[in-house]
């Protein structure tokens, strides 16, 4: 999610809250004061370490961000009561315009008294009741679940926006796909989070089928911004589980790249891996590995091998592969792709940690379980550094470490890891959902194998005692639990 936050650090909080009434110059200003912050400081003005997406909207609309002078003693004084008054949360407060802005900052240069002033102490106790007023708390849980599946939105927003320096095109897309994002579908999922009524609440993906009704009407006129936006609404179906409507979206995507920008341009690419990956999900292996084999090809050529997205294409491949029974093949490319990363980057991130996760899931399934465990247990040890110890990455990375551990014999390491990977799964997805249950029985296992059959019974009977009331929703899962602990009488 880190990427996502970043993006949101540039939405005023009225954007965020969804207040259309108030969203007007003074976002542009608050955004503007963003990035000068960012300029003089070298970091953002809130800190989004170790925070959900959920948490992190929360902060901006409950706490000021900081302030200059605090990062750095040489910004205290005039130009430290600027910024502020530029990142001002009420908008009432902020600067009237970019103008009113720079005018402040030329005063500033000039060695003339400015405008702004620091707020008094009443001024900042008036501000944290109006805001705390204004806040739905209810809104927080479906907010954070619609945004984790535009993760994949946030990173591909925040390369456009750095190739808009070279390329025109880059530029018009990034702006597009950022206004239809933020004024066509964040605030309808913000309006609607707000709402209190449960019975006015939307479904997501009816929220997503809303936004996206009239995207021909409004981008029509360039198929090349129409593709670049649907490829958006693709990839927040497919994050939601709607893998047909993703499917189609992509598919009208590459249709339209490829005859405004050509098969081998990189979006036209970029569609064809996303087609892939539907197809993967949908069961329809001989068409993805031909599509994932087409993008991989386009890719090495157009992007180099050691490209991110071509690693990406490499990685999908190989798990396609794999699922398929062609494991050899798979290590190669796993194997490959690995080496090519860590001799285009100096350090590992998450996709590195996600290939080698597919590497050791693949020499665990060989019956190579040392060398299987080896590599889970660096993939976990460094998506805690990396990413902590809550983040759904370091769960996964732990439920198959801990699974493999249980499978070596290795009991105690096992539960070791599996007890903070259970607490981590319910932080992050609740008690009934299968992450959460899946970590449940295999703790139970666990504990029946190191002889403690009480704490056996406990785990099992906890994971029902959550889902026994949905018998239409989790009936397999249901007898499975019972069959586990009619074993353990």
């Amino acid at each position: 999610t880190g990427d996502l936050i970043g993006t949101l650090n540039y939405m005023s909080p009225e954007q965020l809250r969804g207040d259309l009434q108030r969203v007007d110059q003074r976002a542009d200003v608050y955004s503007i004061g963003v990035i000068g912050f960012q300029l003089l400081a070298e970091q953002l003005p809130y800190n989004p370490d170790n925070k959900t997406v959920a948490e992190f909207i929360r902060c901006r609309a409950e706490e000021d961000p900081a302030q200059l002078g605090q990062i750095d003693s040489r910004f205290r004084g005039d130009l430290d009561s600027i910024f502020s008054q530029a990142l001002e949360v009420d908008p009432d407060r902020r600067y009237a315009s970019a103008a009113d802005l720079a005018a402040d900052l030329k005063r500033f240069l000039s060695n003339r008294p400015v405008a702004a002033r620091p707020p008094s102490v009443a001024d900042r106790w008036r501000k944290y009741v109006a805001r705390n007023r204004a806040l739905v708390m209810g809104s927080l849980a479906t907010c954070a679940a619609l945004c984790v599946g535009m993760v994949l939105y946030a990173m591909e927003a925040r390369r456009a926006w750095g190739e808009a320096q070279k390329s025109a095109y880059e530029a018009q897309k990034a702006t597009a796909i950022n206004n239809f994002v933020t004024n066509d579908f964040m605030m309808k999922l913000l309006a609607a989070a707000q709402r209190t009524d449960p019975a006015g609440r939307l479904p997501v993906e009816q929220l997503i089928d809303e936004a996206s009704s009239n995207v021909t009407e409004m981008f029509g006129a360039d198929p090349a911004i129409e593709a670049a936006i649907r490829n958006e609404i693709g990839t927040i179906y497919y994050n939601n589980g709607a893998i047909l409507k993703s499917a189609d979206q992509f598919r009208r995507a590459l249709e339209l790249w490829e005859d405004s920008l050509g098969g081998q341009h990189p979006d036209s690419l970029k569609a064809v891996n996303n087609l892939g990956l539907c197809s993967m999900q949908l069961q329809q292996p001989d068409e993805a590995e031909q599509l994932f084999r087409r993008a991989l090809a386009g890719r090495s050529l157009v992007l180099g091998k050691d490209d991110s997205f071509t690693l990406d294409t490499m990685n999908n491949l190989a798990q396609l592969l794999q699922s398929s029974g062609r494991h050899d093949e798979a290590e190669q490319l796993l194997r490959d792709a690995l080496a090519l990363h860590r001799h285009a980057f100096s350090e590992n991130d998450k996709s590195s940690l996600t290939i080698m996760a597919n590497l050791g899931r693949l020499l665990v399934q060989r019956g190579e379980l040392a060398d299987g465990l080896a590599l889970q247990r660096d993939v976990y040890q460094q998506s805690r550094q990396l990413l902590g110890p809550s983040h759904l990455m370091t769960c996964m990375a732990g439920s198959q470490f801990a699974q493999t551990l249980h499978k070596a014999g290795q009991y105690p390491e096992a539960k070791r890891i599996l007890i903070p990977v259970l607490e981590g799964f319910r932080n992050v997805h609740g008690e009934g959902h299968r992450s959460t249950l899946i970590a449940h029985r295999l703790l139970s296992r666990v504990y029946r194998d190191l002889g403690d059959i009480d704490a056996a019974k406990a785990q099992l009977e906890q994971a029902l005692g959550t889902i026994q009331d949905r018998p239409e929703q989790y009936q397999e899962t249901i007898n499975k639990i019972k069959r586990d602990l009619r074993r353990l009488d």
